[in-house]
C-alpha cells in the first residue's frame, strides 16, 4: 500500500547466462594448482556469493558456501525418509547422468519470503556440474565490445522502458486468465503509469583549497574541473616507495613523471619515489622485498606494481600493509602503467592523497557539531560463517576526516552489540579529535538492511545505539537520525520530453504517491547515466529525534533530504555522485576489502585514514 492507494510495481528483468558449468570453471582452476597451491580459494572467491541455474528445473539459486567433504555420492534423507545418494537421485529423478563423483557440492541457504527469528535455514546441496553459471567474469568485464553489445539489451532506456511497460499492462488486461482474476478479485488495473510530483534539489557546489568553490554541474560530474584545482587538502609525503617488477621499471618511470606532474597540477606535491625492482612476481619476493622496504626506509605510502589481477598476491600485498604494518598503499596493474593514461594517473594521485589523510573536495553542510556516519555489513569470502561490520564516521566540520573500523561477528550473532561498539569507538575518537567535545547530532546512514529486517534493526541495533550515546551523554539530550538505506529497488521514475521519456535530473526527490503512508521515507536520484534508466535510492528514516535538542532551524524533512544528496558527492574515488551517501560507499569498500582480503582486524593505525580506497 501507498500514499496514491494500491499500485502494482513491475520491472524488466535479465539474466546473463553462459555455457560454463561450475564444474567446468573448478577444473579450469585446478590446471593453475602446482603454480598457485591456494587455487581452491581463488575458486571459492568466484563461486561464492554468485548466482547459477540449474538447467533441470530451470531454478535459480544463489551460492552460499562449498562443502569439499561432500561429494556427488554423499547420501540425503528423502522426504519419505529413505537414504539416496545424489549421483542416483538425478539419474532416477530426471534421468541425469553425472559424469564425476569427485566434485565437492555447492550449498545455498533457501530464501523464505518471511523469516522467522530463530528459524533455523534450510540448505540446499547442489552438483556443480549440474549449475551452470551466470553473470560476468573478469575477462568479459574487460572486453568492452562485448559490454557494449549487452548493454543494448539490459540498460533499457526511458522510452522503450515505458514501451515494454505498457506492452505488458495491454497482455494483462486482454488476455483472458488475467482479467478473470482481476475481475475475480474485484480490481481494476489501469492502462496508465502513475503521475506523481517531484522535485530537484538545486545544483551542488564543491570547495577545493581556501574555500574555492566550483559547480558539480548538471550532470553532477566534475572532473573538468578537477584536473586543474587544486585538492582541497593536500599531505606531504616525505618518502615513498614503487615495488615493481624489474621488466617494468621502464615503463615505471615514465608512469611516475606523468602522476607527479598531474599531481603538482592539483597543488599536491609527491617527492620522487624510491623504486624498487624486484626479479620475478613470486608472492614470497613480493612480501620479503616489502619488509625490507618497510625496516630500511620507513615510507609513508608505498605503490605495488602487479602484473595481472591475481587475488593471491594482491590479499598479500594488503594483509601485509593493512595489518602486519600500518601503510596507506595502492596496488597498479602494470597494464595501467604502460598505458600511462592521465586521466588513471589524476584518479591514483587522488587517492594517494586521500589514503594518507587528504581531501581533493568538499561540500558546505551548514550543520555544525554533527557526526554522519555509514554502516555496511559484508561476508567473508574464506568462511561463509563471517561476516565484518564497516563504520565509517565524519569527524570535522567540513566532514572531510574520518575514522573507521571493522567488526567481526559470526553467522547468527546479534549484530547489534558489535555496531555498538563502533559507534562506541567513533564517538571516543570524535571526542579526542574536537578538544573533548561531542557531537550535537548524529546522522547514521545503515546499508544492507531488507524490508524484512526494519522491525528488527529498530529493536536492537537503535536501542543499542542509545544506550551507547547515552554511556557518553548521559541525560543529556542527543540529536539522531538513523536512516535505512535501499539500493535494490524496483521503482524507476520518468521525465516526460515532448513525446519521448527521459530519465530524471540528478537531485530528483520523491517523498510523496508511492511513499509508505506508515514510514518517513523518499526516494533520491543522485546520479546522471548516459545509458539505460537511472535508479533511485530509497531511504527510511526510522528513527528522527534531531528537532529534540537545540538549534537554530529546525531539520525539516527538505533539509535531511538535501544533506543526503550533499553526501552523495563524497566518495573520494569518483568525480562525480554515487548511488548512497559517500560514508555508505566508504563503508562497503572497507568491508569488501577486509571479507576478500584481510580476514581479520585492520591496524588500529590506519584507522585515521582512507586507506581502503
Amino acid at each position: 500500500m501507498f500514499d496514491n492507494g494500491l499500485l502494482l510495481r513491475s520491472e524488466i528483468s535479465t539474466k546473463i547466462m553462459r555455457e560454463e558449468t561450475v564444474f567446468d570453471f573448478l577444473r579450469e582452476c585446478s590446471k593453475s594448482k602446482n603454480e598457485n597451491p591456494n587455487w581452491m580459494v581463488n575458486f571459492k572467491m568466484a563461486v561464492i556469493g554468485s548466482v547459477v541455474l540449474t538447467r533441470y528445473n530451470n531454478k535459480t539459486y544463489r551460492i552460499d558456501d562449498i562443502d569439499e567433504t561432500s561429494s556427488t555420492t554423499s547420501t540425503f534423507l528423502k522426504k519419505d525418509g529413505s537414504s539416496i545418494s545424489y549421483i542416483d537421485y538425478y539419474k532416477q529423478r530426471y534421468n541425469i547422468n553425472i559424469s564425476s563423483q569427485r566434485q565437492p557440492m555447492l550449498i545455498s541457504k533457501k530464501k523464505k519470503s518471511f523469516r522467522i527469528e530463530g528459524e533455523e535455514t534450510e540448505l540446499v546441496y547442489l552438483v556443480p556440474e549440474l549449475c551452470t553459471m551466470t553473470g560476468f567474469t573478469q575477462n568479459m568485464i574487460n572486453n568492452k565490445f562485448l559490454m557494449r553489445d549487452i548493454a543494448q539489451f539490459t540498460r533499457t532506456d526511458p522510452t522503450n522502458r515505458i514501451i515494454k511497460y505498457n506492452s505488458f499492462i495491454r497482455r494483462v488486461l486482454t488476455t483472458p486468465k488475467s482479467a478473470e482474476s482481476l475481475t475475480q478479485w474485484n480490481l481494476t488495473l489501469s492502462n496508465k503509469l502513475i503521475t506523481i510530483p517531484g522535485r530537484v534539489l538545486p545544483q551542488e557546489k564543491l570547495y577545493s583549497v581556501n574555500n574555492l568553490p566550483y559547480p558539480a554541474g548538471i550532470n553532477a560530474d566534475w572532473t573538468f574541473h578537477l584536473r586543474s584545482l587544486p585538492m582541497h587538502r593536500s599531505i606531504e609525503i616525505s618518502k615513498w616507495v614503487i615495488v615493481t617488477p624489474s621488466n617494468w621499471s621502464s615503463d615505471v618511470e615514465k608512469f611516475t613523471k606523468t602522476l607527479l606532474r598531474v599531481a603538482s597540477n592539483m597543488n599536491f606535491t609527491l617527492p620522487i619515489p624510491i623504486i624498487v625492482e624486484i626479479q620475478n612476481t613470486n608472492i614470497k619476493t613480493y612480501s620479503d622485498s616489502l619488509d625490507r622496504v618497510i625496516n630500511e626506509t620507513n615510507p609513508s605510502f608505498i605503490l605495488c606494481v602487479i602484473v595481472s589481477e591475481r587475488n593471491d598476491l594482491y590479499s598479500v600485498i594488503k594483509r601485509k600493509l593493512c595489518i602486519d604494518r600500518a601503510i596507506p598503499s595502492q596496488v597498479v596493474l602494470s597494464r595501467q602503467v604502460k598505458n600511462n593514461n592521465m586521466s588513471v594517473c589524476t584518479k591514483i594521485a587522488i587517492q594517494i592523497n586521500c589514503k594518507v589523510g587528504g581531501s581533493p573536495w568538499r561540500v558546505n553542510i551548514p550543520e555544525p557539531e554533527m557526526m554522519i556516519i555509514g554502516f555496511d555489513v559484508y561476508h567473508d569470502k574464506q568462511n561463509k560463517n563471517k561476516s565484518y561490520g564497516a563504520l565509517i564516521a565524519t569527524m570535522n566540520m567540513s566532514h572531510s576526516k574520518f575514522f573507521s573500523c571493522v567488526e567481526p561477528h559470526q553467522s547468527g550473532q546479534e549484530i547489534s552489540s558489535y555496531f555498538a561498539t563502533s559507534i562506541y569507538k567513533a564517538l571516543s575518537k570524535y571526542k579526542s579529535m574536537n578538544e573533548g567535545k561531542l557531537p550535537k547530532s548524529i546522522i547514521i546512514y545503515r546499508d544492507g538492511v531488507g524490508d524484512g529486517q526494519l522491525s528488527y534493526v529498530h529493536k536492537t541495533e537503535v536501542e543499542m545505539v542509545k544506550r551507547t550515546c547515552k554511556d557518553f551523554y548521559g541525560e543529556q539530550k542527543v540529536g539522531l537520525a538513523f536512516i535505512i538505506v535501499k539500493k535494490r529497488i524496483s521503482s524507476r521514475f520518468f521525465c516526460k520530453n515532448k513525446e519521448n521519456y527521459q530519465n530524471p535530473p540528478p537531485g530528483t526527490v520523491i517523498d510523496n504517491s508511492v511513499t509508505d503512508p506508515t514510514m518517513y521515507d523518499f526516494y533520491l536520484v543522485p546520479q546522471h547515466v548516459t545509458n539505460g534508466t537511472v535508479t533511485p535510492t530509497h531511504y527510511n528514516v526510522i528513527v528522527d529525534t534531531l528537532n529534540e535538542v537545540k538549534r537554530t532551524t529546525l531539520m525539516t524533512p527538505d533539509i535531511l533530504q538535501r544533506i543526503t544528496y550533499k553526501l552523495t558527492h563524497l566518495y573520494y574515488n569518483w568525480s562525480g555522485t554515487v548511488r548512497v551517501p559517500g560514508v555508505c560507499q566508504l563503508a562497503h569498500k572497507l568491508a569488501f576489502l577486509v571479507g576478500n582480503s584481510l580476514h581479520t582486524y585492520p591496524n588500529p593505525g590506519l584507522e585515521d585514514f582512507l586507506y581502503f580506497l
